[in-house]
């Protein structure tokens, strides 16, 4: 039970990762993304959590995308959020 807890939670930042790497690279708001917002010439992505933030920036460095900036000051421990070097490429 706890592993399939575990694959939908990884299923669900996937998801959320590929949507973000969709967007903010475009001006901001966009209509079809309203998580995205433009302060101060920059694009935010207004995920509240800091850590899939943080998760979510992982994935965009793959794909060579800027990284989103975060609304909230929170920080993520390390052990809260994979490291961007050991994200699978295959």
């Amino acid at each position: 039970m706890l592993r399939i807890v575990k694959q939908m939670k990884l299923l669900w930042l996937v998801l959320l990762a590929c949507v973000a790497a969709q967007h903010c690279d475009k001006p901001c708001p966009i209509k079809q993304n309203p998580g995205c917002a433009s302060r101060d010439g920059k694009c935010f992505y207004t995920v509240r959590n800091p850590c899939v933030l943080q998760a979510i920036n992982c994935y965009r460095k793959l794909k060579s995308l800027s990284a989103l900036k975060p609304i909230s000051r929170s920080k993520c421990t390390k052990n809260q959020v994979p490291m961007c070097d050991n994200i699978d490429t295959s």
